[in-house]
């Protein structure tokens, strides 16, 4: 009984051959789905910004009282994170941008709450605040303004 090495080889090379092809059908997918992806990211990343930029309005109040900005700091973080899940989604940066904005501004805030209450204060805490929703805004421009480089596009 012989060994048929024809066979042998043949079978290995069409093994071989099927992977690779699995292998390149996989790449050609996942290049075709960026653009969808990274549309998503610009799409969010403008609805943060747009956001992040309302922030003066949740910010600047009338009534100058610590109570009612720490509730609007609170309540301008809890709207914030319900734009996490589709941030998960995405892109890791707009995550890391959502926290990093959520724990700044909570920072922020657990700073001036151990400061004397008086007018001041408040108004330096208002301009940090305001400041700092500024910095993180500049960052979502950086995203967006690197997709639209990416795809030569503007979506």
């Amino acid at each position: 009984m012989e060994f048929d090495w024809g066979g042998f080889v043949g079978s290995i090379v069409g093994v071989l051959g099927a992977y690779l092809i699995a292998i390149w059908q996989v790449h050609k997918q996942r290049e075709a789905e960026k653009p969808s992806k990274h549309r998503k990211t610009y799409e969010l990343s403008l609805k943060i910004s747009e956001y992040l930029n309302s922030a003066w309005t949740y910010f600047a109040t009338d009534s100058y009282q610590y109570s009612e900005l720490f509730k609007n700091v609170v309540q301008f973080n809890y709207q914030l994170r319900e734009y996490l899940p589709e941030a998960i989604e995405t892109d890791k940066r707009l995550v890391a941008l959502i926290t990093e904005t959520i724990r700044g501004l909570s920072d922020i805030s657990k700073e001036y709450s151990a400061k004397p209450r008086n007018h001041d204060y408040y108004m330096e805490y208002e301009d940090k605040l305001t400041f700092y929703t500024e910095v993180m805004r500049g960052k979502c421009r950086e995203i967006i303004d690197e997709i639209t480089q990416q795809n030569k596009q503007d979506f």
